[in-house]
């Protein structure tokens, strides 16, 4: 029962933070004029945000309900970014699982989390492109290719990020183990 309530209080904080964190970089992201920019700078503080309740509590389904909760909150904004968040973290979550089995190593929750930024990449372009039909992303092969360097860039980021919460991770758990 003990572990159900931090889970739950863990969970909370974490999209407490995405949500006033990632209002700060949505702004941020707005005045910069490159493709893509949102991503390019929310992948690091997804990677960094989601690293901590997950290697607290090494479970699946935590990264499926934290962006569920986070995504029935965004959802009062716009249903398709929730769709979208939401659909990322069962991704991410489904994927963990099939790779890897359990999370009982550090590197697997470093990948784990650095998956998050990526199927938020992806899953918010399937929607803005096939589900509301707003064709920002003209396809031929340049763009397919600046895509992929969009894509791989982002994934880099998100494993930098998910690093950078496993540095700092003793500092913050210090007695908390």
């Amino acid at each position: 029962m003990k572990e159900k309530i931090l889970i739950m209080t863990y969970s909370a904080i974490t999209v407490s933070i995405l949500f006033v964190g990632g209002f700060f970089i949505y702004s941020l992201s707005a005045t910069l004029a490159v493709p893509g920019g949102r991503f390019i700078l929310m992948a690091p503080f997804l990677g960094f945000v989601l690293y901590f309740p997950l290697t607290k509590f090494r479970t699946y389904g935590l990264i499926s309900k934290i962006t569920g909760v986070f995504a029935l909150i965004l959802s009062y904004v716009n249903l398709f970014m929730g769709l979208a968040i939401f659909s990322s973290g069962l991704l991410t979550d489904i994927t963990s699982f099939v790779m890897f089995r359990k999370l009982n190593k550090e590197y697997k929750i470093i990948l784990t989390t650095s998956l998050y930024p990526l199927f938020a990449t992806l899953t918010s372009f399937y929607v803005t492109t096939y589900i509301t039909h707003t064709n920002f992303f003209k396809f031929n092969a340049l763009s397919i290719y600046l895509f992929m360097l969009l894509v791989i860039f982002i994934v880099l980021l998100g494993l930098f990020g998910s690093y950078c919460g496993y540095k700092l991770k003793n500092r913050i758990f210090y007695n908390h183990k």
